[in-house]
Parts: structure tokens; C-alpha cells; sequence
């Protein structure tokens, strides 16, 4: 099916030596170096504070855009391969131009603390006032700063620490491979993906020869992680924040009581999950099921997508929201902003990104037929209507948290799915059923346990290195406290933390809960979208364009929902609850 399916056309730039990626290089060089010097300057800022604010203010809105370009297309160029020495060189050179731009900002950060001026003077001014959010949560970022030199620093060692130790887990990942027979080899990313083949035996035996791989680069990922989180804890902690979670906390944009609500409710909803899994066993003549089942599509004529009839399902069912959003999507597939086919040095799973100077977005996805890609699919195009929503925003404007980031993202795969779940015929209806709750049970089940696992790893971490054979304990018990009894204990995945490179980003810990957040906030935004029929997609776009602007309460709370209290996440799992009461009726 690969040599099939589209490459996106990254038209932005010829290459990295182009006259255009070479023009927009120079003048983030030049932005950057412009705002340095208004930064520094001791005058403008003792006599006229608010005026050196409203002249900054759009030099760092065109840095941000003009580096967010650049670094798009690199990693764009780097993940479809990573084997690429031009693009890894390129990522690398435009880490260290950002350097002074995050230094600016640090400056940047000091020099409001300092103006001593505050919503009160800023009201006054049309510029400031439009900024008031990014100014007062400038204030707040200031207060976990170390001192500019400090930070400078910190920024410099993170390419050959953090950063550096990242690298490391892609690059392995995404070129592990083994022999699967006499005449094919397959990349871990092939076998991960073979999860949804509908014969048990090829399963089993893909997720076999997975965990061979993990194995023999578990010292290599071990160091990994460790060199990414221990980087992490110790920044951290400089910084001033009490602990990993709760700088992630602040950067998700939610209170500790909305979390705490939100994982509280998780933990009360396992029962439902494992009933559903046991019920799916018990629909697989199995009496648990194993890991490499959870995805398994039920029976063996599940459906395989062409890459046509993902497309057409797709524009078709946005349009159940709006036409607008329908043709949002026709346009990405026409326009080639999509990459689909799995190959060598490709990096798993799936992303969307934004290039900002063009107003476009660019979805990598490894795409093989099944109903979980098709889901996938729609997930991406929700963060590229999320994009599109906001294009014309300043940068500053664009900047929203990870669990905002999400809304929108899971919001499209549930439209997608209740769309053709009303449509579809009563022999399709289990199956289609039982896809979703296989989503859910990823989003619900595993993500709590990816919480718990980096919860114990953040802990523990802080005290010293871990083992690879720590970490797999860890893993195991995580995933024990989660799936329960619904699962094999002797056929689970005590490499988890070596496969989701979430864990190896240094400056996003945590990288787990904001899916969930996703998922049950677009649940709870369906509920309205069903209440509101026509009259939401204006409501929706409001809630989108608050995303960068605004506290994931604040966002909520437009739409009516107060997201501290667990009756909030108890009705949105209540929903997942009766499609899992449903699928179980019909056993």
C-alpha cells in the first residue's frame, strides 16, 4: 500500500539553502538581534516602560513566527528522515540561532517585573491591552527564572543535554529493525503498527519481535531517559518549582484541583474499561486479553481503508459541523499537506504543524488501512483547524497549552466517529463500537498509566539514575494498577517507556494527561454540539480562539463548564460509559 499513498509537498522552501529559507533565516537573525537592543535599553525603559512594551511586542510576535516556520520545515524534513545528516545539521543550527531568542525573552521577563507596571496601566493602551494575558503570565513565568546569565546557560547545555538525550531515543527508535522472515525486514514502527492486524497470530508474533528490539537498546534508551529527566529535575528545581508536575500543571494552563479531579475520575471510571476489555476477550474466545490484543480489530474481515476512502469518509463527516470545516479538510488532502506511508527512518505515530508565514499546516501520519488510521487522520486535521481558526492571530495569540492543544484534535475524531456510527448499517455497528472504545481505553486506561509510571519515575529520579530493569518494573506496575485483571500479566509491555518519545521531551513533562484532558473536554463539548446542533460551531471557533489567550478554566467556563469539579469528568466518562454498556449488551 505505501508506494500508494501521498508525500506532502513542502513548498514553503526548495531546501535549506534556498534564497527563501536563507532570507527568512536571516531575518530572524535580524528580528532577534533588533529585540535584544530594545530589551537592554536602560532609558526606554526607566522613562517610557509602556512605549518599549507596544514597540516589542510585534518584533517578538515576528520572531516566533518566522522561527516557527523554519523549525517546521526542518523537523519536517528531519522525521520523514532521520537518517538525513543535512537536516539534523540544520535542526541543530537553528537551535542554537533560537538561543538568543530565548534569552531575550528571560530579559524580556525581567524588564516587565521590573517596569513595576501591571493591568492597570496597560488598559490604556490599545496594543498592550489586546497582550494583557502574555503580559500577566510573563509576570508568573519570571517568578520560576533564574538569573539571565542562569538561564542563558541552561538554554546553551540543553543541545548537548536535554535535547541531545532526545535526539538519541528518535533517532534509535525510529531505525530499530529486524527480520521478519527470510525475504522482509520491518521497522519497530511496522511491527507497532501490525497492533491492528486482525490475525492474532501475526500479532503476537509483530509484538514479539518489538519487544526483541526495545531489548537490545535498553541500556542506550535507559541512559536516555535518564539524561532527559535528571536534566529536567535539576533545571526545575533551580528554577524554583516544587516538582516536575506542578511546572507542567502551570504550563497546561489548568489548577492543581482541575488535574486532581480530572485523574481522580479517571481512576473511579477503570472498572468500566476493564469490563469492556473483558467483554472484547470474551468476543475474542480469549479468557484476557494480551497486550498486542488491546487494539486488535474484532473478527478477521475487519475493513481495510483504501487512502481514497479515508478521504472521502473524512470530508464527508466534517461536514456533519459545519461546511467550512469540511472543506478545510479537502483542501489539506488536494493541496498535499499530508504524509501518509510508512518507511525507514520515518518516525512513528503522527503530528500536525503549523507554518505560520504561509497559514498552512502539514500532518505526518503512518497510514495502513485500518479504522484507528482514519481516526488518527481526523485527530490531526482537528489541530490543523485549530491552526486555521487562528492564523490570523498574532504568535502570542497561537500559543496555547497541551491540553488546549487538544480539544480540537478530539473533538474531530469524536465527530468523525458518531457521524458514521448513525449512519452505519446494525452488522457494522459493533465493530465501529468497539473502535472507539478502543481509542477511549488508549486515552483513558494507558495514558493513567503513563501518568502513574512518570509520576514514580519523576520521584525517583531525583534520587538517582534507574536501570533498565528499574524502569520495567515500573512500567509493569503501572500497568497493573490501570488494566487490572483484564489483562495478561505475563504477555504485557515492560518497554512502554522506551517507545513514546513524550517521555524524552525535557521541557514538556507529563506529556500524558493532556490527551485525556483532550478527550473528555471534547466529550463534554459534543454534549453541547448535540444540545446546540447549528448554533455551536460559533461557540466551538469561540472556545478555539481563546486557546492562546486564556487558562484552560477560562476556556471551559465560555462554553458554560466548570472543569474543577469532578462532575465535569464524571458526565463525560459517563458517556464513554454507555457506549461500553452498549458493546457489553450485545455480547
Amino acid at each position: 500500500m505505501s508506494s500508494m499513498l501521498p508525500v506532502w509537498k513542502l513548498s514553503m522552501y526548495n531546501d535549506f539553502d534556498s534564497n527563501e529559507y536563507r532570507r527568512d533565516l536571516q531575518e530572524l537573525k535580524d528580528r532577534i538581534e533588533e529585540l535584544m537592543k530594545s530589551i537592554k535599553d536602560d532609558s526606554l525603559w526607566r522613562e517610557e516602560p509602556l512605549k518599549i512594551l507596544e514597540e516589542i511586542l510585534p518584533l517578538i510576535n515576528r520572531s516566533f513566527d518566522l522561527y516557527e516556520n523554519l523549525e517546521s520545515y526542518t523537523y519536517c524534513r528531519y522525521s520523514t528522515k532521520t537518517d538525513d545528516p543535512a537536516a539534523m545539521s540544520e535542526l541543530n543550527k537553528l537551535e542554537e540561532e533560537s538561543l538568543p531568542l530565548k534569552q531575550a525573552m528571560v530579559l524580556f521577563n525581567n524588564r516587565l517585573a521590573e517596569s513595576a507596571t501591571g493591568p492597570e496601566d496597560w488598559k490604556d493602551s490599545s496594543v498592550l491591552k489586546e497582550f494583557h494575558f502574555f503580559l500577566e503570565q510573563s509576570l508568573k513565568d519570571q517568578k520560576y527564572q533564574m538569573s539571565p546569565a542562569e538561564e542563558d546557560l541552561a538554554a546553551d547545555l540543553s543541545r548537548s543535554g536535554g535535547s541531545a538525550w532526545s535526539r538519541l531515543q528518535e533517532t534509535l527508535s525510529s531505525s530499530l529493525n529486524c527480520e521478519w522472515d527470510e525475504k522482509e525486514t520491518k521497522t519497530v514502527t511496522q511491527l507497532r503498527l501490525m497492533g491492528s492486524d486482525p490475525d492474532r497470530a501475526i500479532r503476537q508474533k509483530a509484538w514479539k519481535k518489538e519487544l526483541k528490539c526495545w531489548e537490545s537498546c535498553e541500556t542506550a534508551m535507559a541512559a536516555s531517559l535518564n539524561g532527559v529527566k535528571g536534566f529536567s529535575t535539576t533545571i526545575n528545581s533551580r528554577r524554583g518549582y516544587e516538582s516536575t508536575l506542578q511546572k507542567s500543571t502551570i504550563q497546561a494552563r489548568i489548577a492543581p484541583e482541575t488535574l486532581d479531579a480530572m485523574i481522580e475520575s479517571m481512576k473511579e471510571s477503570l472498572p468500566d474499561f476493564r469490563r469492556y476489555m473483558k467483554a472484547k476477550a470474551s468476543r475474542m474466545n480469549l479468557n484476557q486479553l494480551s497486550w498486542y490484543d488491546i487494539i486488535a480489530p474484532l473478527g478477521s474481515d475487519s475493513r481495510n481503508w483504501s487512502w481514497e476512502e479515508a478521504r472521502s469518509f473524512i470530508i464527508e463527516n466534517f461536514a456533519s459541523l459545519s461546511p467550512s470545516y469540511s472543506d478545510f479538510a479537502k483542501k489539506a488532502f488536494e493541496e498535499s499537506w499530508i504524509d501518509a506511508p510508512p518507511r525507514e527512518g520515518k518516525v512513528g505515530g503522527a503530528y500536525c504543524i503549523s507554518f505560520p508565514l504561509q497559514e498552512e499546516s502539514r500532518i505526518m501520519t503512518n497510514f495502513d488501512g485500518s479504522f484507528t488510521d482514519i481516526s488518527t487522520i481526523a485527530h490531526e486535521l482537528g489541530h490543523g483547524w485549530h491552526h486555521e481558526v487562528l492564523k490570523k492571530a498574532p504568535s502570542l495569540h497561537r500559543d496555547y497549552p497541551m491540553t488546549l492543544a487538544e480539544t480540537a484534535s478530539i473533538f474531530s475524531e469524536i465527530l468523525v466517529f458518531q457521524s458514521y456510527y448513525a449512519k452505519a448499517a446494525p452488522e457494522e455497528k459493533t465493530t465501529l463500537l468497539e473502535s472507539s472504545l478502543s481509542d477511549s481505553n488508549q486515552v483513558i486506561t494507558d495514558i493513567l498509566s503513563r501518568f502513574l509510571f512518570e509520576k514514580e519515575l519523576m520521584e525517583r529520579r531525583a534520587e538517582g539514575e534507574l536501570p533498565a530493569e528499574d524502569l520495567k518494573e515500573m512500567m509493569l506496575r503501572a500497568q497493573n494498577a490501570t488494566y487490572g485483571d483484564a489483562l495478561n500479566p505475563e504477555e504485557r509491555h515492560p518497554w512502554m517507556w522506551a517507545v513514546k518519545g513524550h517521555y524524552y521531551i525535557q521541557e514538556l513533562g507529563f506529556y500524558n494527561f493532556p490527551y485525556a484532558f483532550g478527550q473528555l473536554f471534547g466529550w463534554g463539548l459534543y454534549s453541547l454540539y448535540e444540545e446546540m446542533g447549528e448554533d455551536f460551531e460559533p461557540l466551538y471557533r469561540k472556545v478555539l480562539g481563546m486557546t492562546g489567550k486564556a487558562s484552560a478554566e477560562e476556556c471551559a467556563a465560555a462554553a458554560g463548564i466548570d472543569i474543577t469539579k469532578k462532575a465535569f469528568w464524571q458526565n463525560s466518562l459517563g458517556m464513554i460509559r454507555r457506549q461500553i454498556d452498549e458493546f457489553c449488551a450485545a455480547e
